[in-house]
C-alpha cells in the first residue's frame, strides 16, 4: 500500500468515526429538545459516517479512488450549506458545528483520494 493510499485509509476511517460521533450526537440533541434543525445533525452524521466507510473500502485498492472524490465533494457541500441554513434559522451552536465538521472531513477525504489519483498518474 502506497503512503498515499494509507494516509487517505487513516483520514476515511477518522472520518467514518467523526460522522458515527456527529450522528450520535444529534440523535442525543433530538431526545433532549428536539428541533427540526436536530435532523440535520443526524443527516449530516450519516453521510460523513458513509463517504468516510467508502474511502476507507475504496482505499484498499488505490485505482478505485478516484470514484470516492465527486462524491465526497458532493456530500461535503451539502453538509456545509446545511450548516449556513441551519445558522441563519437561529439554531443552536452543536447544530452547526456538526454539520460543519461533517462536511469539513467529507472534504478531507476528498482531498486525500485526490492525492492518490495524482500519485497514480506520475507511475
Amino acid at each position: 500500500m502506497t503512503p498515499e493510499a494509507k494516509y487517505m485509509k487513516i483520514v476515511s476511517l477518522v472520518a467514518m468515526f467523526a460522522g458515527l460521533l456527529i450522528a450520535i450526537c444529534g440523535i442525543v440533541l433530538c431526545i433532549l429538545d428536539f428541533d427540526i434543525a436536530d435532523i440535520s445533525v443526524i443527516v449530516s452524521g450519516v453521510l460523513g459516517t458513509a463517504v468516510g466507510a467508502t474511502g476507507a473500502r475504496k482505499a484498499n485498492v488505490p485505482s478505485t479512488a478516484k470514484t470516492v472524490v465527486i462524491p465526497a465533494i458532493i456530500v461535503g457541500l451539502i453538509c456545509v450549506v446545511c450548516a449556513g441554513v441551519v445558522g441563519f434559522s437561529n439554531a443552536a451552536v452543536p447544530n452547526i458545528v456538526g454539520d460543519a465538521a461533517s462536511g469539513i472531513f467529507c472534504a478531507n477525504v476528498s482531498l486525500s483520494a485526490q492525492r492518490v489519483v495524482k500519485a497514480l498518474e506520475k507511475i
